[in-house]
């Protein structure tokens, strides 16, 4: 985690399948978001390690974070910490995609209504899932035209919510706080005629990052 602004690193908060999250001492409702060089299939049956994923997949996420911000998405994004992480909002995350053991079954609207989820003081209610939807066809749309201009298309894309009020002290906001990652896009590349699950294909998608103007 090296970096040339030292920061006071706590506790692990929680650890997922290709990242960690810590509390940042003196800075309270911030976290370190931490890459990891593991990639996963299958949720997680098969996994392996891919030296410098981490940072490839941190490099994305900053750019997608920062396009969707100079977009105007609201995002949990702070700002990039390190090669392998960086800096964003504690938010408290709708739970509706996090059933591994049950390859994450679909929740349809009247199931997450009836569920009455009340996340950093906020009731999630019909306005709420309404916001949900209209982010994340934005959200989707918004990065579709970014691939466009790499002769890519977005294919398919996971983006959770969770609510924070971190940034909007007066009452808890909705976020896009899900990581919007390598591990979360399917693009199907033009040239080669060919899906490009881009957790697989990290050189490559780092090569047209590169000369991406995000």
């Amino acid at each position: 985690m090296a970096s040339s602004t030292e920061l006071n690193i706590g506790q692990k908060l929680n650890e997922g399948k290709t990242k960690q999250i810590f509390e940042l001492v003196g800075q309270p409702g911030l976290v370190l978001v931490q890459s990891k060089d593991q990639i996963t299939a299958g949720n997680a049956v098969r996994k392996d390690q891919m030296e410098g994923k981490a940072a490839i997949a941190n490099k994305t996420t900053c750019c997608v974070f920062k396009l969707l911000q100079e977009s105007g998405i609201k995002t949990a994004f702070v700002k990039q910490h390190s090669e392998t992480a960086f800096i964003a909002a504690h938010c408290e995350m709708i739970p509706i995609e996090w059933d591994d053991a049950n390859n994450d079954p679909q929740w349809s609207e009247e199931q997450l209504l009836a569920a009455k989820f009340s996340l950093a003081g906020l009731t999630i209610s019909q306005c709420e899932v309404d916001i949900m939807n209209r982010s994340t066809v934005a959200i989707f749309e918004i990065l579709e035209k970014a691939w466009a201009t790499q002769n890519c298309t977005l294919v398919d894309m996971k983006a959770c919510l969770g609510c924070s009020t971190v940034l909007s002290p007066d009452a808890a906001a909705q976020f896009a706080a899900q990581v919007i990652g390598l591990s979360n896009h399917l693009v199907w590349s033009k040239l080669r005629a060919s899906m490009l699950n881009t957790w697989v294909s990290l050189k490559l998608a780092d090569q047209k990052l590169q000369a991406c103007s995000l």
